[in-house]
């Protein structure tokens, strides 16, 4: 899996989100390990001033393992389901070679957030990528992995959770 570099433009939408939480503390903080999500999670925290008491990058919220697909950009127009690229983003079940299904991302991000849930005693951050946190939020619904695609999703998304 690619270990992609933040972008300006991420780096600006960190900075963005963390002055709407300013004066907001976390009791804990978790990112991914990739290193653009650790890098979000620093440029919220320099503009938010939000203190966290613990922090810790899992491997459970990194991005998914597009495998051979990793790296290609998803088709523009009209695509249809005799076009693998159709599979990786549309088939919650289709493993790519070398990588892994969206039903493989939700069952790690679910256990993920069942596992943080029950020791949780302050708010808690996490800094993770779209499939991942759309699963989080599936699941806290109480919605079906097979809406994973539908579920719309962009950069540098706040969502809370009341879980």
């Amino acid at each position: 899996m690619s270990d992609h570099a933040l972008t300006p433009l991420g780096r600006d939408q960190a900075l963005e989100a963390g002055r709407q939480f300013q004066g907001h503390n976390f009791g804990q903080l978790f990112t991914s390990q990739l290193s653009r999500a650790v890098e979000t999670a620093d440029l919220f925290l320099k503009t938010s001033g939000a203190k966290v008491g613990m922090r810790q990058a899992r491997t459970e919220l990194n991005e998914r393992n597009f495998g051979v697909f990793e790296g290609r950009k998803e088709p523009q127009g009209n695509w249809t389901e005799g076009d693998p690229s159709w599979h990786v983003s549309r088939n919650v079940d289709f493993v790519p070679e070398g990588g892994e299904s969206m039903r493989d991302v939700h069952a790690r991000a679910v256990a993920f957030l069942d596992e943080i849930a029950g020791k949780k005693k302050d708010d808690v951050l996490i800094v993770a990528h779209g499939n991942v946190l759309r699963s989080m939020a599936l699941h806290a619904l109480g919605w079906p992995v097979d809406m994973l695609p539908d579920m719309p999703s962009r950069n540098c998304l706040m969502t809370r959770l009341r879980y």
